[in-house]
């Protein structure tokens, strides 16, 4: 794996068009960080995920498809609404241009936009501060401070929250984010 700060430069780089994107992304980084803290998780893993987290969002739709395709040929690509796919290609980017193979990292990107039962604890970190970055104006403050204390409750929470927005605006929603939204009820409160 190459160092944070190159990875920091080639994501740049890559989002030179998209100063909103990398803002966002550097919003993550904030809370991914004080996250990772509070609940002793590996602070550069989680660093690393976030700056990966989204630096392919924006892909040409049909590049994003011919990367998925040959880089996953078994995936249904069905599955992966077109809003979550920049998760994928974001994995792409972790392992061909950072050169990451650390599965916590690659999970926590793959997994950042539909969640998935049983993540491990730097996968909710980025789910979740992905979520309340404060850029997300419809976050509220008891949601960014829920995250503080309590990270399944935290995931439950997002989950909950996105599923209605999508529902309500008719955007599609991953079969996995049910999957994931029904793990977190069964099991919230958690560990964290």
């Amino acid at each position: 794996m190459i160092s944070e700060h190159a990875i920091q430069e080639r994501v740049r780089e890559r989002l030179s068009n998209d100063p909103a994107r990398f803002c966002h992304i550097e919003g993550v980084i904030h809370h991914v960080t004080e996250l990772a803290e509070i609940f002793h998780a590996n602070v550069q893993k989680a660093r690393i995920s976030a700056w990966c987290h989204d630096a392919t969002k924006g892909m040409d739709p049909q590049e994003e498809v011919q990367q998925i395709n040959a880089f996953f040929p078994d995936l249904n690509l069905a599955d992966w609404p077109q809003p979550t796919r920049h998760a994928l290609t974001g994995v792409i980017f972790a392992k061909t241009d950072c050169h990451i193979e650390d599965s916590d990292i690659l999970n926590a990107i793959r997994y950042h936009t539909t969640g998935r039962p049983k993540m491990g604890k730097i996968e909710k970190i980025l789910f979740v501060a992905d979520f309340i970055e404060e850029s997300r104006t419809f976050v509220s403050k008891k949601q960014r401070e829920l995250a503080k204390i309590n990270l399944d409750l935290a995931v439950l929470d997002s989950l909950e929250s996105t599923i209605a927005y999508l529902q309500s605006t008719n955007q599609p929603i991953a079969q996995l984010t049910f999957e994931t939204r029904d793990y977190y009820r069964k099991n919230k409160g958690g560990s964290e």
